[in-house]
């Protein structure tokens, strides 16, 4: 077990890097990615890529008025150290103590507010 003093600096090291970030959950995603492309029918596609083009022409617009669009820092958490735990408020959580495990704490928006370990 990792004395008091490394486990404070672990957390501090974790805390810089990810701290006001916001968690994309790649993991999840791509599982659902993966359902969403079985399930797409040719028509579904087409009203996609025409909603695309519209966002598109929304940026090149801003773009034009020199008001770059701004995206959130993002972490994925297919990057984070395993084993890794992410709580959201009501998240139900276990109680066992596990050192080596992440527990990345964000808002109900994917805001990284706190890491821990244990």
């Amino acid at each position: 077990m990792p004395s008091a003093e490394e486990q404070k600096a672990r957390v501090a090291e974790w805390e810089e890097k990810l701290v006001g970030k916001y968690l994309d959950d790649d993991l999840t995603d791509k599982k659902q990615n993966d359902l969403d492309q079985a399930s797409v029918q040719p028509s579904d596609a087409t009203e996609k890529e025409k909603d695309n083009n519209g966002d598109n022409e929304a940026q090149d617009i801003d773009e034009q008025k020199g008001m770059p669009q701004q995206q959130p820092e993002l972490v994925k958490l297919s990057t984070l150290p395993q084993p890794v735990r992410v709580i959201k408020p009501g998240s139900r959580v276990t109680r066992d103590l596990r050192p080596n495990r992440m527990n990345v704490v964000c808002d109900e928006k994917g805001l990284i507010l706190k890491i821990g370990f244990y």
